[in-house]
């Protein structure tokens, strides 16, 4: 069975903006998933920190800093920030 089946976010609305479709990975800290962007209209890349990290103030501080890196770069083979 593939892993975006057993994921419980697979089809539901993530911030009142972000339907999730599927899991596309499974990294360190987080999960990423391929989403549809309702207010954009956009197909997106979410990703969410996982739940056994979001009180582990070390991790949460990496992932910050992480998605500021990932902000500053602009390049086509990078997905752009949006949120």
């Amino acid at each position: 069975m593939p892993l975006s089946v057993q994921d419980p976010l697979v089809g539901t609305l993530f911030d009142h903006r972000y339907l999730i479709n599927f899991l596309v990975a499974r990294g360190g800290m987080g999960n990423i998933y391929q989403a549809h962007d309702t207010k954009r209209g956009h197909i997106v890349a979410v990703k969410l920190l996982r739940a056994e990290y979001g009180h582990d103030p070390i991790v949460v501080q990496r992932f910050l800093r992480e998605a500021k890196v990932v902000q500053s770069l602009h390049h086509e083979n990078v997905c752009m920030f949006f949120d």
